[in-house]
């Protein structure tokens, strides 16, 4: 889940990607890996020798700033342990060496050969276009990087699709929960809302809040009362998941009136409830 600027919450969900080719590791391979490098200590790490540790900073294609000496002195001073060091390796793009196929490619012509049979790759040939000239056609068929076979549709949506269903459920839910009226004498009430949140997000999130996005909910009261104390369109304001929060005004009728509280939403849409006034 993610957060855009206008305050709403996204989900960016990729129900089908194409598995990574996994190296395996050549007989008698020295080199430590990113993962065996992040559960080291400090110490576990300095310990491997120049020898490894250049080995491994090799590997990873790290910085030429980066040398055995001074990574170690960077670990025996604390200003970097194992796992920072590897997740800056491992969040930063490698250099492909010459002529090496990235990950991405490699894996993308494995699912072309696996599983589309060496379909999903068309060879590059000369072709010559009315306006362009001579120009070269081929590569990956459209779609290969995003769609899977047919017979995967099914068992991705069943893995996946009731995990959506059940984040939906965790979307602000607003309502009115109660309210509560107090005969002060003369034609005037104090009127109470509680407005609940059933979800388990808040409204708006923080980024929301921050720069007043999206559009405010608002409660609204209407009906034959003059409103001494509030406003007739009353922004609710933040709210947090699983919450509740109190609207007060004071109001003046003779009629004793039933009138209308209703929640006003761009986002959630509109919600309303009848309540009678003075019994």
């Amino acid at each position: 889940m993610g957060v855009l600027s206008f305050g709403r919450s996204i989900v960016q969900h990729e129900p089908f990607t194409v598995s990574k080719v996994k190296e395996e590791k050549k007989t008698g391979d020295s080199v430590v890996s990113l993962e065996e490098v992040e559960k080291m200590s400090a110490d576990e790490f300095v310990a491997l020798g120049n020898e490894k540790i250049n080995s491994f900073l090799k590997a990873n294609n790290a910085p030429k700033r980066f040398t055995a000496g001074s990574v170690t002195e960077m670990m025996n001073s604390g200003k970097i342990s194992p796992k920072q060091m590897a997740g800056m390796m491992k969040n930063s793009l490698k250099k492909e060496k010459d002529g090496e196929l990235g990950e991405k490619d490699k894996a993308l012509l494995a699912y072309a050969d696996k599983d589309w049979e060496g379909k999903g790759f068309v060879q590059w040939q000369s072709f010559k276009h009315p306006t362009l000239g001579e120009v070269e056609i081929g590569g990956y068929i459209p779609y290969l990087e995003t769609t899977p076979q047919p017979e995967q549709i099914d068992s991705l949506l069943q893995t996946q699709l009731p995990w959506l269903l059940q984040l939906s459920t965790n979307l602000p839910q607003i309502s009115i929960a109660d309210e509560k009226i107090t005969d002060l004498g003369g034609g005037v009430y104090k009127l109470e809302l509680y407005i609940e949140n059933k979800g388990y997000l808040p409204y708006p999130i923080a980024m929301g809040q921050r720069n007043s996005q999206p559009a405010p909910v608002v409660v609204i009261l209407d009906g034959e009362i003059k409103i001494l104390e509030g406003i007739k369109r009353t922004p609710l304001g933040a709210i947090g998941g699983n919450s509740v929060k109190k609207l007060t005004w004071m109001i003046q009728s003779d009629k004793k009136p039933e009138i209308k509280a209703k929640i006003e939403s761009t986002i959630f849409g509109s919600t309303e409830k009848q309540i009678k006034i003075g019994g």
